[in-house]
């Protein structure tokens, strides 16, 4: 009998299903023409990043249609790639602008008919050659784009190295619209020799060139100098029984990816003299900073060489200017200050485990270590001292050093001595949630939303947040620090953009203000600024 009512139990009471998997549909476009595309490879991912793993995959058939099943509920990206084409999110506006998330809430929902557009890439090519016009073969050129970041202004190379060809020219393609220096480095006279477009070594001084979406910009020519090469002899004046470094940069470092401080920095390869003098042979004329370092052999870490980069026990920099032959340039050190640093975590959960750097912005960087304490030297300097990364649910309550409030007024070092340090970390994070409207008061998906702090704090990038609004112009901001804040939306702008004080300086009589609580959930509407 027992047996009989199992069995009926078993057929009268449904077994648990599998949730029912999503889909995603549509087509791939031309973004200028219009045109299906075939052969794009469409992908989703849950960052929306260029290089992040897809979790699901397809590609166009001949009239551009796609289909992505057996998707879980979520929030995704979604992306097409081609050749001929750069690589373009869901709902960007123009390359590298704004992208759509798109949120599958419910088992079994599909959304169909979302049109991919992707934008055709732009080429930059020309020739590069000598004073007299003779072709130059064997030359990188590359190009490169101005960005703002948290450190400010930057150059971001865009394209890879290409190498002139045996007439001189060079063609680099995949280049999204926007303006670019282009530059010309090759290896002459035992040199590092640059020139950016039309033929200039002074970045200052170049042109930029403007490309629009899948434009070719061709007959560029790049006139590559033979500039005088001179001699730099640099004494450091460094304490007894230690190891002085030296190293030169100048303002065309900033295109470069090198970062090698090993005695060799732009091809100016350091020789040691007979009296402990350091000899820079094959120096372009031009302006440049001296580095120089120093160690105490007897207090350089176990197995460290303890040579160059932004460490050591004595720092030293000063500005050169090289017209001619230059002998006997003297710099003298000063003393690092060791910052001993400290933090704590005001959480209802106390976080045992939880590890992190302390950050000197510009200044290097150090790991705290097991019972949440960090002591190492940096050079003289005024820094924005930071904690990263902040895990989820914390914040960066405050930073202090004696009776100076760090977190706002930054950290400034003359040298010498020893500075304690607390940072407190805290999780009374707040959120703040909204909808994006345009001027019909209709949603704006892909908008982006940022929230900046009061003036006093705006050169903390941990105080910057940002939010895509989904295809419904929802937003979601988490994790915010308690304080007094300003927040814009746009449905198109520069990502980063709001890093140069300038670009923000005429928006913030416009801003709404916010004030975010401990802890607090609020919501606002935004309406969307003009495209940028």
């Amino acid at each position: 009998m027992s047996k009989l009512i199992l069995l009926l139990a078993f057929f009268l009471n449904p077994q648990d299903k599998p949730p029912e998997k999503c889909a995603i549909s549509g087509v791939a476009v031309d973004a200028l023409t219009g045109r299906p595309l075939n052969k794009v490879e469409v992908s989703v991912d849950i960052h929306g990043e260029k290089y992040s793993e897809g979790t699901a995959f397809a590609v166009t058939d001949a009239q551009g249609h796609f289909s992505l099943k057996s998707l879980d509920p979520g929030r995704y990206f979604l992306a097409g790639s081609r050749n001929g084409y750069l690589t373009t999110y869901y709902g960007e506006r123009r390359p590298g602008g704004g992208k759509i998330a798109i949120a599958l809430e419910q088992p079994g929902q599909e959304l169909k008919d979302v049109t991919v557009k992707l934008f055709p890439f732009a080429v930059i090519a020309g020739m590069v050659h000598d004073p007299d016009g003779e072709p130059l073969s064997g030359v990188f050129v590359t190009t490169w784009a101005v960005q703002f970041d948290a450190d400010g202004k930057r150059f971001r190379q865009a394209g890879g190295d290409i190498l002139s060809d045996d007439l001189g020219q060079f063609r680099i393609p995949n280049l999204e619209p926007g303006k670019y220096y282009v530059r010309a480095e090759t290896e002459m006279r035992g040199a590092t020799i640059d020139s950016f477009y039309p033929g200039v070594q002074d970045p200052e001084l170049a042109t930029m060139v403007e490309i629009a979406v899948g434009s070719r910009v061709t007959n560029l020519d790049i006139a590559v100098p033979r500039p005088p090469l001179f001699r730099v002899t640099v004494r450091v004046a460094a304490p007894a029984g230690s190891r002085p470094h030296c190293w030169l940069t100048s303002s065309r470092d900033e295109f470069s990816a090198e970062n090698d401080y090993d005695s060799v920095v732009r091809g100016f390869n350091a020789k040691t003299g007979p009296h402990g003098e350091f000899l820079f042979e094959h120096v372009p004329a031009g302006s440049y900073t001296v580095h120089a370092n120093a160690w105490q052999p007897e207090k350089c870490p176990k197995g460290m060489l303890c040579l160059g980069g932004g460490t050591g026990h004595y720092f030293a920099s000063s500005r050169l200017d090289v017209n001619g032959d230059v002998e006997d340039f003297r710099i003298n050190l000063t003393a690092a200050t060791a910052v001993n640093a400290h933090f704590t975590v005001e959480a209802e959960d106390a976080r045992p485990e939880l590890e992190g750097h302390l950050v000197l912005r510009g200044g290097g960087e150090t790991l705290f270590g097991e019972d949440r304490r960090a002591s190492d030297l940096f050079s003289p300097g005024h820094y924005v001292v930071e904690f990263t990364p902040i895990p989820p649910g914390l914040y960066l309550k405050g930073v202090r050093s004696g009776s100076v409030d760090v977190l706002r007024d930054g950290l400034t070092l003359e040298g010498g001595g020893a500075v304690p340090l607390e940072l407190a970390l805290s999780d009374e994070v707040a959120t703040l949630d909204g909808t994006v409207l345009d001027g019909d008061d209709q949603p704006v998906a892909g908008a982006t939303v940022l929230l900046f702090p009061e003036p006093a704090l705006r050169v903390r990038p941990d105080r910057y947040y940002t939010a895509i609004a989904d295809q419904y112009g929802r937003y979601h901001l988490k994790d915010l620090a308690p304080g007094n804040y300003q927040v814009l939306a746009w449905d198109d702008v520069k990502p980063n953009s709001w890093f140069d004080p300038e670009f923000l300086k005429p928006l913030e009589s416009a801003a709404d203000s916010v004030a975010v609580r401990p802890k607090g959930h609020d919501t606002l509407k935004l309406h969307v600024r003009t495209a940028k």
